[in-house]
């Protein structure tokens, strides 16, 4: 999904054969990223797991996804990283990748035994 983050303006998202998003990618992008954090770093950030701030973390290789549970905690998550020696070398705040939002609309639905792919 990257490659079609890069290459492209507009966007259909088919899940299980169902239409689930149809649009362009900036205004889709701007609807669900409101609670979200881009994140490049170098430490240890195991401590946001169990932060009450957090909603959820995503790694997604060289990038990881941070879900807040309200924009306004963004600038206290950014204080949270810096107090815990966590080298910040990208953070864009409400920021969200197509996979995340697929993910968001579609799940993690893995195929069930017995169904084709």
């Amino acid at each position: 999904m990257d490659f079609a983050e890069k290459m492209c303006d507009y966007i259909t998202m088919i899940d299980q054969g169902k239409i689930i998003l149809d649009g362009n990618l900036s205004e889709i992008k701007a609807q669900y990223a409101k609670r979200n954090v881009t994140l490049n770093y170098e430490g240890d950030i195991s401590f946001l797991k169990n932060n009450p701030i957090v909603e959820s973390i995503d790694d997604f290789g060289n990038t990881t996804g941070i879900r807040l549970k309200s924009a306004s905690d963004i600038q206290e998550l950014l204080k949270l990283l810096v107090n815990n020696n966590v080298t910040v070398k990208k953070f864009n705040a409400n920021d969200i990748s197509l996979h995340e939002i697929f993910v968001l609309l579609a799940g993690n639905s893995e195929v069930k035994e017995g169904e084709n792919v």
